[in-house]
């Protein structure tokens, strides 16, 4: 259930706040300043788009350690990956349907409450699917780390001498 829960809550959360917006009736000229608000739709978009996109390189650098290997043999590599994929082609798609946005920010004919519907969707899917991934990343990176923990307690004592140098000039 909670696998279910996690791979269905930014598809869920999205349609809750669609609905919302769709039975307040809510039109894009009901929101104020909103040319801002899609400028910075636009820049949190390609920042996460980065951040997801550095975070798969740090994944190709982890293909050795034991957490990506439990993760393959388990089959959830497709899953992560899937996720990493629906954050990114969500911001995407965002990021070009903002920048369209702008030729409706004056719009207040019948499609104006469908515009601004689609626009919380995806906004709140891409929110939700890259807190998703981010969570998901960082708990493969804290196993990473306790491996390493583990490896370096258990790897065999290295001698190291204690060397007096008073004791060479008494002589």
């Amino acid at each position: 259930m909670a696998k279910l829960w996690e791979s269905c809550y930014p598809y869920v959360f999205a349609i809750i706040f669609g609905v919302m917006v769709y039975f307040f009736g809510w039109e894009i000229s009901d929101v104020n300043k909103f040319d801002l608000i899609l400028n910075a739709t636009v820049t949190l978009s390609s920042i996460i788009i980065a951040f997801l996109g550095t975070m798969i390189s740090i994944l190709l650098t982890l293909t050795n350690a034991k957490v990506m290997q439990r993760i393959r043999d388990n089959g959830a590599h497709n899953t992560l990956t899937a996720y990493i994929s629906q954050a990114i082609v969500a911001g995407l798609i965002l990021v070009i349907y903002s920048m369209t946005l702008f030729m409706f920010m004056d719009y207040e004919g019948k499609y104006a409450n469908i515009l601004l519907i689609a626009f919380v969707l995806l906004i709140t899917f891409l929110f939700f699917s890259s807190y998703r991934i981010m969570y998901v990343i960082s708990n493969i990176l804290k196993s990473v780390l306790n491996e390493q923990r583990q490896g370096e307690q258990e790897s065999s004592p290295v001698f190291r001498p204690s060397i007096n140098r008073d004791s060479h000039n008494q002589d």
